[in-house]
């Protein structure tokens, strides 16, 4: 039996955070570490490690430390950083053990592809329609301009797809417009068995 890395990648709102924390349990989810503030009712450790906000200094400091392997991701996004240490992956992944799951953009998830991990990652592709992503930001408590500001993203972030289709090797794509949470998991969760048993 064979056990996994998922990287999730796909547009912000889709419902990625969700669908990780409706498929694995939270010891078996790498927790990021983000600059931005916490969103009401998160918390650290939890959905992130929240760092606090970062000069150019310290991010060109930590971009050292992506090249010397003490991070394994390391992206600016929407005004802010984002990123894995390789300590947390090597804690919450074992590939004799246990499957872990990571939300990451295309950028983290080269990396991710490109570091020791490799051979352990397999992308998952989550995506929606223009609509329900906006719908799903909206119900997110998150104020007004963030909501626009991902919504100005959407479109890049939706172009990715493409380059999912590409990838000649195993890989999972899941669409979340119809919000059926059940099933959507229930999806992922045979495709994780199939992937496991081989």
């Amino acid at each position: 039996m064979s056990h996994f890395i998922y990287a999730i990648v796909g547009p912000s709102g889709a419902g990625k955070s969700t669908l990780a924390d409706a498929v694995f349990k939270k010891e078996e989810q790498i927790v990021s570490f983000t600059s931005r503030d916490p969103r009401p009712g998160e918390k650290n450790g939890v959905e992130y490690y929240f760092i606090g906000k970062k000069t150019r200094q310290d991010i060109d400091r930590m971009k050292q430390d992506c090249i010397e392997g003490k991070l394994v991701e390391l992206v600016e996004y929407n005004g802010n950083v984002y990123g894995y240490s390789t300590i947390e992956i090597l804690n919450k992944f074992n590939p004799e053990l246990k499957s872990a799951a990571a939300i990451v953009t295309r950028e983290g998830y080269d990396n991710l592809k490109a570091s020791q991990f490799g051979e352990y990652v397999i992308p998952v592709f989550v995506t929606a329609s223009r609509n329900t992503i906006k719908r799903h930001l909206s119900n997110r408590n998150d104020t007004p301009e963030n909501i626009e500001k991902r919504l100005a993203l959407y479109d890049d972030e939706a172009k990715n797809e493409e380059w999912f289709n590409q990838l000649n090797h195993q890989k999972i794509l899941i669409r979340t417009d119809e919000d059926n949470l059940a099933k959507t998991s229930s999806y992922f969760k045979k495709q994780i068995q199939t992937f496991e048993r081989n």
